[in-house]
């Protein structure tokens, strides 16, 4: 519970700190943590100190964000922080400047140089700057991005070096690989692998969306579970020690490749504090493992706090670990259809407060959908890495024959879309929302007490059958 606390705590600092000074704020929790710790409220003060912490953090984040940007004239080396996304004769990518962040667009001749380059990889940028509008505040703030450069000249890009390079290499060969699948296949295995969306067209999003598959078009948390599968035959020949360090290194060289994405890299967090709390011999429960994770990470990058990525992760994860298993044990059937039901249920549960407060609805078919979808989705994943490596560095045919089982995948994945949507169920708001949820538990708590009742009564009348072994008497059963 203590760590639950702390993550709110963190989470909620964060955002404080938008608006209030950071010193006299630290001060005052000083004081606030000094007087509860005294008082022997040790959640208190920790909460205390968490919040102060993550508020100072984020308002020293913000604060760059918050100056203005002078329109100048650059000519300047930038490191690419992101991969550029390629529009109608346009590219626009994040990039680093002399510290600060800043949304280099491109348009023509020159967007087709600017489209070739890679994160980690420098240009030299010829343009000039200008501060954000105010429609792009939201949009800009989780990414660190102070401003736009338009650029009247870039320069072909240096390759990356180090890891950075590596993964490049790897998200290259993957795409390579998936040459001859179709377009919107072809955005749809990248999507689901390595979390690149830049082929997905509107259409597309839009259909999964309306299913609610929206999280399938990119990386997620549960592509980090499915690529320590992959590692797991290795990595357990490997002593303890040997065997913790080499997992971190795929962690950390998955977050590199699916670009350091928000719901990535809270997994991969979660999947390191694991690692390493076995190793030291204190296994510790999910919901600690995934509160650590998010107070690690906001006080990191105390932005993370305004990204619904991150939010909606965090939200879909905690609704797993807590409210799954009391779902399953609620549902009638056998285990293999209670459990993805419940794992499905508990997600949707876990993230429709945030999507009704950011979307104003939840669509009632991402329940279907989810559940006929969600287990080839894995099958996917796992596919890509693994044969979806192989295929980039194999011949054509050879690379064809391989994505087979990749094109069955995002077939069945994409006609999943189309055939709930086409359904027309309706869309549920924060009212149909709480009706759903208050039905859903009155449900769940009429079976839970006519479970009891029959438990009760089949002791009884097992204590009854012995009592007439024992006795000769009749057993009274209700």
């Amino acid at each position: 519970m203590r760590a639950l606390v702390a993550a709110v705590a963190a989470l909620a600092g964060a955002r404080l700190g938008e608006v209030a000074p950071a010193w006299p704020l630290a001060v005052a929790a000083a004081v606030l943590a000094l007087a509860c710790a005294m008082a022997g409220w040790r959640t208190a003060a920790l909460a205390v100190v968490v919040g102060a912490a993550a508020a100072v953090l984020a308002t020293r984040a913000l604060g760059p964000l918050d100056e203005p940007v002078e329109e100048v004239e650059v000519e300047a080396v930038v490191t690419l922080v992101a991969d550029p996304r390629s529009g109608d004769r346009s590219a626009r990518v994040d990039v680093r400047l002399d510290g600060a962040r800043y949304e280099l667009h491109a348009y023509g001749g020159v967007a087709s140089i600017l489209g070739e380059a890679r994160m980690g990889e420098q240009v030299v940028v010829r343009g000039r700057t200008s501060a954000a509008r105010p429609s792009d505040l939201a949009w800009f703030r989780p990414r660190h991005v102070v401003g736009r450069i338009v650029a009247e000249r870039v320069s072909r890009p240096l390759p990356a070096a180090g890891p950075i390079g590596v993964a490049n290499d790897v998200r290259e060969l993957l795409v390579t690989g998936a040459a001859d699948l179709d377009r919107d296949e072809r955005a749809l295995f990248l999507g689901l692998t390595i979390g690149d969306d830049r082929e997905q067209r509107d259409e597309l999003r839009e259909r999964f969306r309306a299913a609610g598959l929206g999280h399938l078009l990119v990386v997620s948390g549960q592509n980090v579970a499915f690529v320590l599968a992959v590692a797991g035959p290795g990595l357990r020949r490997l002593p303890p020690t040997s065997r913790a360090v080499a997992a971190t290194g795929v962690l950390l060289f998955f977050v590199a490749v699916t670009r350091v994405e928000p719901s990535v890299s809270r997994a991969a967090v979660m999947a390191g504090l694991a690692i390493g709390a076995d190793l030291v011999g204190r296994p510790a429960s999910s919901l600690r493992l995934l509160a650590t994770a998010v107070t690690a990470l906001v006080l990191v990058d105390p932005l993370l706090a305004w990204s619904l990525a991150f939010q909606l992760s965090a939200a879909a994860t905690l609704g797993i670990v807590v409210l799954e298993r009391p779902i399953r044990s609620a549902l009638p059937g056998p285990s293999w259809c209670t459990t993805p039901l419940s794992v499905t249920l508990a997600a949707q549960l876990g993230v429709a407060p945030l999507l009704v407060w950011t979307f104003g609805d939840v669509p009632s078919a991402s329940l279907p959908a989810n559940l006929l979808a969600g287990p080839v989705a894995g099958l996917v994943m796992v596919w890509g890495a693994t044969a979806g490596i192989v295929a980039g560095a194999a011949p054509g045919p050879l690379a064809s024959a391989l994505h087979v089982p990749t094109r069955l995948g995002v077939g069945w994945i994409d006609g999943v879309a189309r055939i709930t949507t086409s359904w027309g169920l309706p869309t549920l708001g924060a009212l149909e929302l709480v009706v759903a949820i208050a039905l859903g538990l009155g449900a769940a708590r009429w079976r839970r007490r006519r479970s009891v009742r029959s438990g009760a009564r089949r002791r009884l009348a097992q204590a009854g059958g012995l009592g007439q072994q024992l006795d000769g008497t009749e057993p009274l059963v209700e």
